[in-house]
């Protein structure tokens, strides 16, 4: 199975004084070593590099919640904090049996959420979400794309399209390590039903159907953030009962687009637990 979407690529720079974290970024990127004038590809990279430095625990988690046949695609903090959104952002919707089979699913009219109604009780969904421009300013990130930042007189550090995936698991008698074709996938390499509290729990990242080294990954709103290692994979601390939401990021410099300065993937795994 193949879930991947075409996504435009792109490039743009400013050089400007900003603060994040309450680390000074003195004259922008020029700290990173860079000599003057900067090249476009070295313009990219350092803006990358700033990109790295925005905390993931800001962004909105993606999950599905399940309720029988019902299926509603939940946008905010989970468990707790639910958001309205454009329904018209979800551009990708599956559900699935416990063997991987898909599972027929209508979609309701809904403005301010999508909901999806199933052929029997599913035992895991999927869901892309394609969000649009989004900014980073010395105040922080801003739900804007870069021109509508700029006409409000902002000060845009860096520009990004955030692209989210998200994996539901409702019965854990799937088969884990199958990847569902995800552009951006967590696989977990056990059953989670098997890590006792404060075990951890073995997953793998995915980019293209491919291990990811390096790759940012985490659980909850824990603020911390580990790596992946060349094999893509890592330990997630299982700790707090009820449901787990593990979190990936990955962000990928871009060129030939004066709108935004990368692309930023994120992807999330959720299941109940124990």
């Amino acid at each position: 199975m193949n879930f991947d979407e075409k996504v435009h690529v792109g490039n743009v720079y400013k050089r400007r004084k900003t603060v994040l974290n309450g680390s000074l970024f003195k004259s922008g990127i020029a700290e990173w070593g860079f000599e003057r004038p900067m090249t476009k590809k070295q313009v990219v990279i350092a803006l990358f590099l700033l990109a790295l430095t925005c905390p993931a625990a800001e962004a909105h988690h993606l999950w599905v919640i399940p309720s029988g046949q019902e299926l509603s695609v939940a946008r905010g903090l989970a468990p707790d904090r639910v958001d309205a959104y454009d329904s018209r952002h979800v551009v990708m919707f599956r559900a699935f049996d416990r063997s991987g089979k898909k599972i027929p699913v209508k979609r309701a009219e809904k403005v301010d959420q999508a909901r999806f109604s199933s052929e029997g009780a599913p035992a895991m969904a999927a869901v892309v979400c394609e969000w649009g421009g989004r900014v980073n300013t010395p105040e922080g990130k801003k739900l804007l794309s870069k021109q509508q930042a700029l006409e409000q007189g902002l000060k845009v550090v860096s520009a990004f399209e955030s692209i989210q995936y998200a994996k539901s698991v409702f019965d854990h008698r799937i088969e884990w390590t199958r990847p569902l074709g995800l552009k951006f996938e967590i696989i977990a390499l056990e059953n989670p039903k098997d890590v006792l509290p404060g075990e951890a729990l073995a997953i793998q990242v995915l980019f293209k159907g491919a291990p990811l080294a390096g790759c940012q990954v985490g659980a909850g709103k824990d603020k911390a953030l580990e790596k992946t290692d060349e094999k893509g994979t890592a330990e997630i601390r299982l700790e707090k009962p009820g449901l787990q939401v593990l979190i990936a990021i990955h962000n990928v410099p871009v060129e030939g687009r004066s709108d935004i300065d990368y692309q930023q993937f994120m992807s999330f795994l959720t299941f109940d637990w124990p």
